[in-house]
């Protein structure tokens, strides 16, 4: 009896592997659209993105996921700006996104502007922002940041500080970002140029301080200060080299979106600022200084 059972069993269980077997792989999702649109005062209107999800069944480019045929416009009090989609080849194609044609035309500080971007079904996307006042250096960096000797305790530099004017936004932060400007090249950039490349910089392990390792190869390292004055964390240091240095004063908008999506990451719907879509419609002011950081004499060495 307990055989019989066993073997009715068995065959039931055979019987569900083999017909589930036959089921369509599932390719039914809810398409999600994505905006990110950020207007930097006195600078064109560039580099607008609409974005979709897209299925498992589906192998995942940036650019099949890119919504190319949008109409989207950007409106200063009554005067409408149509912007137009370009497209960059592969090795560049997280830069294609919509432009506004006219790049004489800058984004004003301490203006509202609305958007509205019209997809091909009819749909419709909708946002608002107000754009906070300039803001300007008071201290710059050094040219020349020279990377400490001492990797292990990483002391300050005071040619690394940089200040700039407060904001009547009465915004919560500044953001801070540090970008190396070419990973490739370093010699070129001396007074007296040489072949020599760039490199990722290595950091003692401090567990075993004969043991060295590469920190991760990010280009760009962002941050956040509450106060009107930073000093260069070398810890935001991947690369010598070539850098550039960018404060921005976020709206509202941009602000969220970069504490729940850029710094934590997480997708959060407080961090939404637009109708008809996931994602930011914002705006910042932005300074921005350059510098270059000297490899150590370690590093010079080899």
């Amino acid at each position: 009896m307990k055989s019989k059972l066993r073997n009715a069993i068995l065959i039931l269980f055979a019987i569900h592997i083999l017909s589930s077997c036959g089921n369509p792989v599932p390719d039914d999702y809810i398409e999600t659209i994505l905006l990110e649109a950020l207007l930097i005062v006195d600078n064109p209107i560039k580099d607008i993105r609409l974005t979709r999800t897209l299925p498992l069944t589906e192998e995942y480019y940036y650019g099949n996921a890119l919504i190319k045929n949008a109409s989207i416009f950007i409106y200063e009090g009554e005067n409408e700006i149509k912007l137009k989609f370009i497209e960059y080849d592969s090795a560049n194609i997280k830069k294609s996104g919509y432009y506004y044609d006219d790049t004489n035309y800058l984004v004003k500080p301490n203006t509202k502007y609305k958007l509205k971007a019209i997809l091909s079904n009819g749909k419709e996307i909708t946002g608002s922002t107000t754009t906070p006042h300039k803001i300007e250096w008071t201290k710059k960096m050094a040219d020349i940041i020279p990377y400490p000797d001492d990797t292990l305790n990483l002391p300050a530099y005071e040619g690394a500080q940089s200040k700039w004017t407060k904001n009547d936004n009465k915004n919560s932060i500044f953001i801070y970002s540090v970008t190396c400007l070419d990973t490739l090249h370093y010699g070129k950039y001396l007074d007296i140029p040489t072949d020599d490349s760039n490199r990722r910089i290595r950091i003692r392990n401090h567990s075993n301080n004969n043991n060295q390792t590469q920190r991760p190869a990010e280009v760009t390292i962002n941050s956040a200060s509450i106060l009107p004055k930073a000093t260069l964390n070398w810890n935001f240091c991947r690369w010598f080299g070539s850098h550039s240095l960018k404060i921005y004063v976020p709206d509202k908008n941009y602000e969220q979106w970069f504490m729940y999506y850029l710094m934590l990451p997480n997708f959060n719907i407080k961090s939404y600022s637009v109708e008809g879509a996931i994602g930011y419609f914002g705006s910042a002011a932005m300074i921005e200084d350059t510098f270059f950081l000297r490899k150590n004499k370690q590093m010079e060495s080899k």
